[in-house]
């Protein structure tokens, strides 16, 4: 697997030098920043990107190029059209390479004792999640971002089966209690959530009020088509994410690649639909700006040390509540279960932000699996007091 995904590594970079008229890659085999940048900044023009004072080809810089973002300075029109589509083509690659290069490196990462194994740091993060990292004899890697296409290689031992639980849609639901808005709190309750919120932002479409139904409209819908490249569950998905935690309609357009009018109008729609959410973050701006800290549920506290008047120090505070919740909340799962069910027939094998992984005999709990794992289940229920 790993000689096919540097093949095509190999082709991507093949059709980058052809787009580029000349390598970018460095000696050592990687994509060389200095040529890259390069290549974007003065061969295509593009307006410098900057991080910390100095020219960037980070993946934020090159994301902005990807989405379109970054003019051209070159002298005609369609001159600016032509370096912006070159530009594209080639980052396009650059980021298949990259991610590649580490999902090679995670492959390639030494076993012990038949083991991919990690280091959680439990103060890792500002949010009260974990990180993870290699383990102390310098093998393991970050075990809590796994991509999806990778997961496969990863396989119980022999008689068991492996099972990952999450929290579906659960920061979206906290977003929902914590700002205490009736009609958010329902469409958290009733269906599918972005299909509802989907529904909302696009009230046009032949909506029939069936979750099968409507989910697979807000898919394939021809509406999706004129909005941009992506469907209008996954913009529903995205929007809700995005003005839950602050965004704002040229932000929207930058991330999504909607027209501003389009954002704008969103924006309108869900507000109105989910006043609560606008009041909630008033709130928690008002009591950061007072403090400086915030109280989560739970009766713990954060302080910031950023700019209390600043817009990047409100969207930390507000999108840190949910996180916060959904975190305690996979830690407490995660510890209830090592410490009363981690035996030989049940073994707790990894955290994520907010899921567990884990085996199970399967001459134990059938197969297939039952539904509820037994004990499982019970040692799922984390309750909150959210307003009390």
């Amino acid at each position: 697997m790993i000689l096919t995904m540097r093949k095509e590594c190999k082709v991507w970079a093949a059709e980058m030098e052809e787009i580029a008229g000349h390598s970018l890659v460095g000696p050592k085999g990687s994509v060389s920043a200095q040529r890259l940048a390069d290549y974007l900044y003065k061969t295509c023009l593009l307006k410098p990107q900057y991080h910390d004072g100095k020219i960037t080809t980070n993946v934020e810089a090159l994301q902005r190029i990807v989405k379109g973002n970054v003019p051209s300075t070159a002298d005609t029109r369609e001159q600016r059209k032509s370096c912006v589509e070159y530009a594209q083509a080639v980052v396009e690659r650059v980021l298949r390479i990259r991610d590649q290069s580490k999902q090679c490196s995670l492959l390639a990462t030494g076993l012990e004792n038949n083991r991919m194994r990690c280091t959680y740091v439990v103060g890792g993060t500002e949010s009260f999640r974990f990180s993870s990292s290699g383990t102390h004899t310098g093998r393991g890697t970050n075990l809590q971002n796994i991509d999806k296409r990778l997961r496969h290689v990863f396989i119980p031992d022999p008689g068991f089966t492996m099972v990952q639980m999450d929290q579906e849609r659960a920061e979206s639901m906290v977003v929902a209690y914590v700002s205490r808005d009736g009609a958010y709190i329902e469409a958290h309750l009733k269906g599918n959530t972005h299909v509802t919120v989907a529904r909302l932002l696009w009230p046009d479409e032949e909506w029939n009020g069936q979750d099968v139904h409507d989910r697979a409209l807000a898919a394939h819908s021809l509406a999706a088509n004129k909005i941009g490249r992506h469907t209008m569950y996954y913009l529903a998905k995205r929007c809700q994410h995005g003005l839950n935690y602050l965004l704002t309609p040229h932000g929207m357009a930058r991330e999504l690649g909607l027209t501003v009018k389009e954002s704008e109008r969103v924006y309108t729609a869900y507000f109105e639909a989910f006043p609560g959410i606008k009041e909630w973050h008033a709130k928690v701006i008002e009591e950061l700006k007072r403090t400086g800290k915030i109280l989560y549920p739970g009766g713990y506290s954060r302080e910031f040390f950023g700019r209390l008047g600043d817009r990047a120090t409100h969207r930390e505070a507000i999108s840190s509540v949910p996180q916060s919740i959904v975190a305690w909340t996979n830690h407490i799962v995660w510890a209830r279960m090592y410490k009363q069910l981690d035996g030989p027939d049940l073994q707790v094998l990894g955290h994520g932000h907010d899921s567990v992984l884990f085996q199970v005999r399967e001459s134990k709990f059938g197969r297939p699996l039952r539904a509820d794992l037994g004990d499982v289940k019970e040692l799922t229920h984390v309750p909150w007091t959210i307003h009390g």
